[in-house]
């Protein structure tokens, strides 16, 4: 790896590697998506096997937490899923409702693959 490589990646303590297939990040592949003060919201792809996570580093004054999930989300598309808005309480209990519902085709298609 690259002096720039180490620089970034050891900064924001990101993940090196791919979880997938062990292959080494590339700093162009790094995108930060978001920054606040300390905190950092990161999308890398692998560029061998195009798995993608997303990283979110969380800095306070007793250390450095993060937290991973593999995604097959490009950053454009966790970019644009921020800029939504979120999801209220009506429809959250809408949906509840629905899928509480014997008769519709949503529990038929989970019951069907169960």
């Amino acid at each position: 790896m690259n002096k720039k490589l180490n620089s970034i990646f050891e900064r924001l303590k990101l993940i090196k590697e791919c979880p997938l297939c062990a292959y080494h990040y590339e700093e162009s592949r790094a995108v930060v998506l978001e920054e606040y003060k300390e905190n950092h919201l990161v999308h890398v792809t692998c560029k061998k096997c195009k798995g993608a996570i997303i990283q979110l580093i969380m800095t306070t004054q007793f250390g450095s937490n993060s937290i991973g999930i593999i995604t097959d989300l490009s950053a454009a598309e966790v970019a644009d899923l921020k800029r939504k808005p979120k999801i209220g309480e009506d429809q959250l209990l809408n949906f509840h409702k629905y899928i509480t519902q014997r008769d519709n085709g949503f529990t038929k298609l989970i019951l069907k693959h169960t």
